[in-house]
């Protein structure tokens, strides 16, 4: 006699296995010389950034058999593996989940990772998919790692085990959440938490409008063209470096209507380090965004496309005038510290 309620318990058990984590995407309000290559030739980095209310999420299923299989709900690829050993990066299908289940080793798993975030956006979430596939392995083995040790493995998969051109403030803004401060320098990243209260969150917001536009270049190759100009543009990266500190002087000092003015600075200098930073599509939704009423913005991420910010007196007007052109809005709220402490 077949004994179901064996395999019914068996079944509630795996369900109650099922491990589920997630890690933000976050907005750039000003960074520079976040990478080792302009560590090395300044010193010292700078960085401001917060995580919205846009996610990378993991699950780990477990499974009656010793195979691995790895699933991606944004992208339909899906890999099998009958053990760990199996696993090499000859494509580029799911190496992130590759590099992950490999350093953790575990088998009789299925993985499963989404996003609500829009693809090639600029907006980290490549290291908030790492973060959060890292995150669900600590559960799963349990261990009980810091949010820096998670920011340092996820850093060490996508720069060093991968390839990945980039820097430092993705990672450790997926790791420690909310409004940050980033130093970058041979010894570290440093955080320094921007408080603001609520009233203050719900002002920037109010007057912070996210652009989708498609992008046109990978984010590998502007790293790289950045690399290749440097030497002649150090005097252009001290200028933005000067630009993120007043930006964090905004944000601190709560003089909040500047961040426009600083922006356009921003992408001043930014478009100047590297041919590939923008084209003429770019350069013309930005044109049209300060003819609409945008009082400045900047291009987050590497460059090429992807998710700009404006600061805007009128948003909805603002809007309007890039949808004809493709742009698309990014919806977002803040991450409160409440929703962080409570994780």
């Amino acid at each position: 006699m077949i004994r179901y309620d064996k395999y019914l318990n068996l079944s509630l058990k795996m369900i109650n296995m099922i491990i589920k984590t997630k890690a933000p995407v976050r907005v750039s309000f000003g960074s520079a010389a976040d990478t080792d290559y302009y560590i090395n030739l300044v010193g010292l980095g700078k960085g401001v950034n917060a995580t919205i209310n846009k996610y990378s999420y993991c699950e780990i299923h477990p499974r009656i058999d010793n195979r691995i299989v790895l699933r991606s709900l944004e992208t339909g690829h899906h890999l099998v593996f009958n053990s760990v050993d199996e696993i090499t990066f000859n494509n580029r299908e799911l190496n992130m989940m590759k590099a992950v289940v490999k350093h953790y080793g575990n088998s009789g798993i299925e993985v499963i990772t989404y996003t609500d975030a829009p693809l090639e956006s600029g907006l980290g979430g490549s290291a908030a998919h790492a973060v959060a596939m890292i995150k669900a392995f600590n559960k799963l083995n349990g261990i009980n790692a810091s949010k820096e040790d998670v920011a340092k493995l996820a850093y060490h998969i996508e720069r060093n085990i991968l390839g990945i051109e980039g820097g430092y403030q993705d990672q450790w803004a997926a790791s420690h959440r909310g409004i940050n401060y980033l130093e970058f320098s041979k010894n570290g990243v440093k955080i320094t938490p921007i408080i603001l209260d609520e009233k203050d969150i719900e002002y920037l917001e109010e007057h912070l409008l996210l652009v989708f536009v498609p992008r046109q270049a990978s984010g590998n190759d502007i790293h790289r063209g950045q690399k290749k100009d440097s030497e002649e543009s150090l005097s252009l990266l001290r200028m933005k470096l000067d630009c993120v500190e007043k930006i964090r002087e905004c944000l601190v000092n709560k003089n909040f209507d500047d961040l426009g003015k600083f922006f356009h600075l921003d992408w001043k200098i930014k478009r100047q380090m590297t041919s590939l930073i923008t084209n003429e599509y770019v350069d013309n939704i930005y044109k049209t965004a300060i003819e609409a009423g945008a009082e400045g913005g900047r291009l987050i991420g590497a460059g090429a496309g992807g998710a700009f910010i404006f600061w805007c007196e009128d948003k909805k007007k603002v809007l309007q005038a890039l949808t004809p052109l493709g742009g698309r809005e990014i919806k977002f709220k803040f991450e409160r510290r409440g929703e962080i402490n409570e994780e």
